[in-house]
């Protein structure tokens, strides 16, 4: 159980770095700032339990449907750190990573690189990055540093900067502004809108709204709460079992999916004392939790459960409406790992896989990959950058 722990200072060193005061809050326009109540009344109500049964099998394999390898190139200066974010774009594939503090890498779809974005102090340059996006209105890249928003074109050149007088974890890029996602408690600046975990500004920087209220969580957090699929943002939170989904055309928030399963941890865990409440609770009881992570593509939705004995996926199918999963994969057609995706992009699922020197000798073997991908193996070498599996699957 090492990742609560490094995921639980991972959240008590962010909110420490937000903890100083913003300056030049009267942009915000707080005294018009709304509050946003999301409906709940057309919510579907998803039964996992099937699929948290202990040492549940399914078949991944049969879900398959296409696989792209994309390496990416390794030079001296395109050497990749740990993966934090992927962003894909018709021509582009934008990656966060934990190199120098974080930074940005960029490639082109077919993984030849491009550049990376300059770490350091001055103001076209990273530092402190929490995330990123790509706005498809405008073709720029958005990066936020604490305590500013970085623009550049889809080359990453850098076009200006915008100073924010708010923290936060996550944005999603809108045709009017961002939504973005904070820990309850962190703007204290913004005074009694500070307890929400939702805040919408437009491109102005004024606080349109606010939204989903709650307490301060103590248990460790996803990477990402906010996903952008077409038009709508679909966001999730700490240690919570409702989806919500945001359509900026008409400013309405709903939840869409309510995940119902048995042994869920009791709220008390969550809102403890300190972390150490939640890490006794998940260590010593087989609690069923999500932490916020959710990926959607085109076709399909993926739910993830956690809990002391391993972690489970559940894939449902937006036509028909069936799910299928578990925690243990098996595919006839090989690469069962690709069961537990990293992120999407349209209708594909992607996943960050590390090269082994063997890997074209086991993977020449597999009738379901093409020849072009086998030969694009060849190269693969231990130590290079990952390689992205951009991959669909079959509607069920």
């Amino acid at each position: 159980m090492k990742l609560p722990i490094i995921l639980g200072l991972l959240t008590a060193s962010i909110t420490a770095s937000f903890a100083q005061p913003f300056r030049d809050t009267a942009v915000l326009q707080l005294a018009d700032t709304k509050v946003l109540t999301a409906e709940t009344s057309q919510a579907q109500h998803l039964n996992l339990n099937p699929f948290l049964v202990k040492d549940k099998e399914f078949d991944f394999g049969a879900l398959l449907k296409e696989i792209n390898f994309v390496p990416l190139e390794t030079t001296a200066q395109s050497r990749l750190g740990q993966i934090r974010k992927v962003v894909t774009t018709a021509e582009h594939i934008y990656i966060m990573d934990d190199l120098d503090e974080w930074g940005i890498a960029i490639f082109t779809r077919q993984g030849k690189f491009v550049k990376r974005i300059p770490n350091g102090k001055k103001p076209e340059q990273l530092y402190r990055l929490y995330d990123i996006d790509f706005n498809t209105q405008t073709n720029e890249l958005i990066a936020y540093k604490h305590s500013f928003l970085l623009i550049f074109d889809k080359e990453g050149n850098f076009l200006r900067f915008k100073y924010l007088p708010i923290g936060f974890l996550n944005m999603a890029a809108t045709p009017d502004g961002y939504v973005l996602k904070s820990l309850v408690g962190q703007n204290t600046n913004l005074g009694d809108k500070s307890n929400y975990r939702l805040q919408f500004i437009n491109k102005d920087l004024k606080l349109n709204a606010v939204a989903l209220p709650d307490k301060e969580s103590k248990a460790f957090s996803a990477k990402s709460y906010l996903y952008r699929v077409a038009d709508l943002v679909k966001i999730t939170a700490e240690i919570s079992d409702t989806i919500y989904q945001y359509n900026p055309k008409d400013n309405k928030l709903a939840a869409e999916f309510i995940l119902d399963y048995d042994h869920k941890l009791p709220h008390s865990y969550i809102y403890g004392k300190d972390f150490s409440v939640f890490e006794n609770a998940i260590r010593n009881h087989n609690y069923n939790y999500c932490i916020g992570d959710y990926i959607e593509t085109t076709y399909h939705n993926v739910f993830f459960i956690s809990n002391k004995i391993g972690n489970v996926v559940v894939y449902r199918d937006k036509h028909s409406g069936n799910m299928v999963g578990g925690g243990i994969a098996q595919s006839k057609q090989g690469l069962p790992f690709l069961a537990f995706p990293d992120s999407f992009y349209d209708d594909q699922l992607i996943k960050y896989y590390y090269p082994r020197e063997n890997d074209y000798e086991v993977l020449k073997e597999m009738p379901f990959l093409s020849e072009a991908n086998k030969k694009k193996s060849e190269s693969f070498k231990k130590g290079d950058n990952p390689i992205l599996i951009y991959y669909t699957l079959n509607k069920f």
